[in-house]
């Protein structure tokens, strides 16, 4: 279980009060500290944070070395899930260009900044930047892992998207159809167990979208599937809960159940470790999953979690009103449906 804030504020107070607001050796507790206020929402808090880590770390290491990359990702991803695209752009380049004077201009390492700015330039809606960004990462990528290695399908994925965002159909395709060569090896018959996998599942639904001319639907999986950035700096952070949950709600659509539960179910730990378990998100996995749960005939495990979801939900002022009534509807018919037996 992830620290409370609280716990973190007093200890931080403590540090202070012994070491001065100043010492290097902060930064660590900050960091955690962030976490705790960006998990919750609280972006200004997380934001000071962040910028006095990072501050501490320039203090003792400079300011190109490549231990400030984490801070700087993290100050990038608070500001962009905001829209504040002009703030996150000067850490998405300051990081770009760190990895370029520590590896080189070409190196896979760089290829993967060039896909992070290029996320935030498609998310801004400057597509001709985010174009050429992945351009030069596919090129990268090609050189150094060859023409038929597996994140090529990704990068050619990504270039459809952003093609037929400028109307460019026919490159679009042909990107498109070269990412389908590239995947082919990939399988998803096997409850995804890595999040490598997740992001390969999302990759082949994204194309069954695409395929069938729902652009929109294949831009929202494929920028799911390149969310490596932030479970990279934080595994267990609800972005990644938030993922996963669109994924497994897409696999119970196509009737895959075992997907979907493991899939519920990593959601559903994430937010109780991250959250706490009382936080309404941790409500809405409880439900989803228990109403899968009853679908499926599985009664005993869905009455468990439902009572539990209402248990939350009864507890907040500001319950979703649909999801309360689904929850106590569900639960009436599940204590009817054993009354019988």
């Amino acid at each position: 279980m992830f620290p409370s804030i609280e716990k973190l504020e007093e200890l931080l107070a403590i540090q202070e009060s012994e070491v001065g607001k100043d010492d290097p050796s902060l930064a660590t507790l900050l960091d955690d500290l962030s976490y705790g206020y960006h998990c919750r929402g609280r972006f200004e808090e997380a934001e000071d944070c962040y910028l006095r880590s990072l501050a501490l770390r320039e203090s003792t290491c400079g300011d190109n070395d490549q231990s400030l990359l984490p801070g700087l990702h993290r100050l990038g991803i608070l500001y962009r899930i905001q829209d504040k695209f002009a703030e996150a752009e000067p850490y998405y380049l300051r990081a770009l260009s760190i990895t370029e004077r520590q590896v080189g201009l070409e190196h896979p390492l760089v290829a993967t900044q060039l896909n992070y700015l290029s996320g935030l330039y498609f998310a801004w809606g400057r597509y001709e930047d985010a174009e050429r960004l992945v351009k030069n990462s596919a090129y990268i990528y090609e050189k150094f892992l060859g023409p038929n290695h597996q994140v090529l399908a990704v990068a050619f994925m990504g270039l459809a998207v952003i093609l037929m965002r400028q109307k460019k159909s026919e490159q679009a395709l042909s990107y498109f159809r070269q990412s389908c060569q590239l995947s082919k090896t990939l399988h998803t018959e096997e409850a995804p167990t890595s999040f490598q996998d997740i992001a390969h599942s999302l990759l082949l639904l994204a194309q069954g979208h695409f395929h069938k001319k729902e652009y929109e639907e294949a831009e929202v999986l494929l920028r799911h599937s390149m969310l490596v950035e932030a479970r990279e700096l934080w595994p267990d952070h609800p972005l990644v809960a938030n993922s996963l949950t669109i994924l497994a709600d897409l696999y119970r659509c196509q009737k895959q159940y075992r997907e979907a539960e493991f899939l519920y179910t990593k959601a559903l730990k994430i937010r109780q470790n991250t959250l706490g378990a009382d936080h309404p998100d941790v409500a809405s996995s409880l439900f989803s999953l228990g109403d899968m749960m009853a679908s499926l005939k599985r009664d005993e495990e869905a009455c468990e979690l439902l009572v539990l979801s209402l248990q939350i939900s009864e507890k907040d002022p500001g319950a979703n009103p649909t999801q309360l009534a689904q929850t106590k509807a569900l639960l009436s018919d599940l204590f009817s449906k054993a009354k019988l037996r």
